[in-house]
Formats: C-alpha cells, structure tokens, sequence
C-alpha cells in the first residue's frame, strides 16, 4: 500500500478502504436540493433492505460504507437521467448469485419495484445485479 511505503505506516486494509471513500465522497460535491433527494432515497432503500432481511445495519462495516457509496451514485444517475453503460452480466453468473443469495434477490425485487412505483423508474438488469452483490455482503457481515 503506498501509505505504507511513503509514511511507513500499517494500516489495516478496511481501514484505508475508509479512507479512500471518504476522499471520493468529498469530490462528488453535491448541490444541497441534490444531496437532499439523494439522502432520502437512500434511507428509502436502506429501509426496505433492513425490513425485507430483517437486519440492522453496522454502521462502521465496510460493506455498509461501500453499500452506501453505491447507493449515492445509483441515486445521482437515476435523479439526473444518465443511464450508465450496460455491461451485460452474464445470465448464468446472475442466475447462480440470485441462486444463492436469495434473500439479497428478493431485496432487490422489492428496492425496484418501489422506484418503478415511486419514481417511475426502471433498475437496469445490471443495477440490481450489483445491488444484490453489495446486499448480499451487508446480509453476510450481520450475522457474523
């Protein structure tokens, strides 16, 4: 790690991890009105994956920080219209993680069917693949 060659410090990976969304989320530099929707749409989401997996977040995980930065861009895409690019995940890999992380799938089906409703706004195949991804570790990590 290069803090560790440059400083001669030993650091903990996660705790670089930290370190490193905090400097990506100071440079995303939100307008208030903008930040505001983006916070709220977050809670909404958060709340239905705590009620639909029965969970309660820990706050200082690293799969709850990058969940959460996950979330934030998603939230700016979607309020701005920007479709990011396809990148086609494979139907087979998709089938075998929805396989397996069933309640992280069903999460997920809940998190699109709200913002269809809500919003009017369709979650892309590959979305709620990596919604399901970064679910499926905050699922993991509560039941450590």
């Amino acid at each position: 790690m290069m803090l560790d060659a440059q400083f001669d410090v030993d650091m903990p990976e996660d705790e670089a991890g930290f370190i490193a969304m905090h400097l990506i989320d100071a440079q995303l530099d939100l307008k208030q009105p903008m930040a505001d929707k983006i916070l709220h749409l977050i809670e909404e989401i958060s709340n239905i994956v705590r009620r639909t997996c029965g969970i309660e977040f820990d706050k200082d995980s690293l799969p709850y920080y990058r969940f959460v930065t996950h979330l934030k861009f998603f939230a700016q895409r979607m309020f701005s219209g920007v479709n990011p690019p396809q990148d086609d995940v494979d139907e087979e890999m998709e089938a075998m993680v929805q396989k397996k992380y069933q309640r992280a799938h069903e999460c997920v089906e809940k998190i699109a069917a709200f913002l269809a409703r809500k919003y009017r706004y369709a979650v892309s195949g590959d979305e709620q693949f990596y919604l399901m991804i970064h679910i499926a570790k905050i699922i993991r990590k509560s039941q450590e």
